[in-house]
């Protein structure tokens, strides 16, 4: 397997881009794991308004007379008479209005003669299935039936019952629900008047709309793209800088040091700290009757202190070598770095 060649870098100009790009890891990779930690969806709540409205309509057939000279009349269009009334055919109409939902359920038609005493009731229309927000249906009320059932219950009880009327009722059972909450059921009515000589259809009920509102509190579950988003975009980058920050390693490492390098940095140092106490010099240090080798710089900076002497700085042309000395009468001090070490 034939080795990768690595690519020397500074080790001053790679170490700090593996730092970065380790932090941007650690920094992505956090991101990351905080947005998993946050809910991708939330849940709401939302009050949702619905209207039912029913309207009743009608058309009342009438035998043969001269008070109208025609068959067919509607209720606003004059009184209407008893005794010439053959049928009413009465039209019913519901509306279910809501942003959310489409209705769906049953209908059921009842007649109720309801007075004061008592109340008995008949189906018209057997219950109904409908499946939209807007439905409609016609049924017959034959009038003379219904108040010869009053005029035989007043004949057997003895007594004539008081208030009566004739109601007719569309039941509407929803059969839909909103978050598991029921529509309520609506029944719409319409009042005529029996046992009298005029049928009176005017009261409540009659080409009036009747409605019933309704909210129900739904539960709609959200989606957060910006926390989707985010956690993705984190995964993506942590990904993707470790994938860079191992090939960087891999291809690359550190320039090593050379004695040079190094002598110029303990050089620099020296300069940096005791330059006020160093005096440049192109004259080597002079043989003495003593001279005297020290070990470390610090050691030669303590005498030139102590002696109140400058320390002579004297660089070799041709080994580049620094010479640091002092001279005291006839003793010289002397703390040397070669260049071909790394003291």
């Amino acid at each position: 397997m034939k080795k990768i060649k690595r690519k020397t870098i500074a080790k001053n100009i790679r170490m700090p881009l593996i730092a970065v790009f380790s932090l941007i890891i650690i920094i992505a990779a956090y991101s990351a794991y905080a947005t998993s930690q946050r809910p991708t969806t939330i849940e709401t709540v939302l009050t949702v308004a619905y209207v039912q409205t029913g309207t009743f309509d009608c058309l009342v057939y009438l035998k043969n007379n001269t008070v109208y000279n025609t068959t067919v009349i509607s209720p606003d269009q004059g009184k209407i008479f008893t005794r010439i009334t053959d049928h009413i055919n009465v039209s019913f109409f519901y509306n279910f209005d809501s942003n959310t939902t489409t209705m769906k359920g049953f209908f059921t038609v009842f007649a109720q003669i309801q007075t004061d005493d008592w109340s008995k009731t008949y189906t018209l229309t057997p219950r109904t299935e409908f499946n939209s927000n807007y439905f409609s249906t016609g049924f017959l009320i034959n009038y003379t039936y219904f108040q010869n059932i009053l005029d035989q219950i007043n004949q057997e009880t003895g007594i004539s019952a008081q208030n009566p009327e004739l109601l007719i009722k569309c039941k509407i059972e929803p059969a839909v629900t909103i978050d598991n909450h029921a529509i309520e059921t609506f029944t719409p009515f319409l009042n005529i008047s029996l046992g009298g000589n005029i049928i009176d259809m005017e009261g409540e009920g009659f080409k009036g709309a009747q409605s019933s509102v309704g909210t129900i509190d739904e539960t709609q579950t959200i989606i957060q793209p910006v926390a989707t988003g985010w956690r993705n975009i984190s995964v993506v980058t942590a990904i993707f800088f470790a994938i860079f920050l191992i090939g960087f390693v891999t291809v690359t490492e550190n320039k090593p040091l050379t004695v040079a390098s190094k002598m110029q940095k303990r050089i620099k140092k020296i300069m940096k700290k005791y330059g006020e106490w160093i005096t440049e010099t192109t004259t080597p240090p002079i043989k003495q009757e003593k001279n005297i080798t020290l070990e470390s710089f610090e050691d030669i900076a303590k005498i030139g202190e102590e002696l109140g002497k400058p320390i002579l700085h004297y660089q070799t042309p041709n080994t580049n070598n620094h010479v640091f000395y002092i001279l005291e009468n006839t003793n010289t001090y002397i703390y040397e770095i070669i260049s071909v070490t790394s003291n």
